[in-house]
């Protein structure tokens, strides 16, 4: 869906704009899935956080970086960055809504990567940013389970009477 868009088109447009191989787009779309799949492994397969803004936004960011010749090191602090501007974006289940997050998601992983590639990553103590990337994530984990049970309750609801009013 709407994650494996944000995953996958910012690096194929970005490998296009690249010149990049068939090799190197495959490598970098690689890693956007697998940075999307692991950001998603501590937000939680269904949360009120947005994956297409913390998960999807991170691994495409990462792609990118990778067709600019990025380091581990380099995806490390896109993830960081994407983390410290996109938490706290709900998912709320509008499709409209959707694709304009999906938008959102896709430029703030553009944007992470310029930024990592440059040498700038948001510093521990900002936020949620831990002293390394892993707890950064435990940390996002841990505002989307339990931190954001109530919210995903009320959306439900509130989705759910409007569900009801048609």
């Amino acid at each position: 869906g709407n994650q494996g868009l944000v995953a996958t088109l910012p690096v194929s447009v970005a490998a296009k704009r690249l010149g990049a191989d068939e090799q190197d787009l495959a490598r970098a779309l690689a890693v956007s899935h697998l940075v999307t799949a692991w950001a998603k492994s501590f937000a939680g397969r269904l949360s009120a956080l947005c994956g297409c803004g913390v998960a999807a936004s991170a691994g495409a960011g990462a792609g990118v970086a990778v067709l600019h010749g990025g380091t581990a090191e380099t995806i490390d602090a896109v993830v960081t960055n994407v983390v410290a501007d996109l938490t706290g974006m709900i998912c709320d289940g509008a499709k409209p809504g959707c694709a304009v997050k999906l938008s959102t998601a896709a430029a703030s992983g553009v944007k992470a990567a310029l930024l990592a590639l440059n040498g700038v990553a948001v510093p521990c103590g900002n936020g949620i940013i831990g002293e390394e990337l892993g707890a950064t994530l435990a940390h996002l984990g841990r505002i989307s389970h339990p931190g954001m049970t109530g919210t995903s309750r009320e959306i439900l609801h509130q989705l759910a009477e409007k569900q009801a009013s048609r």
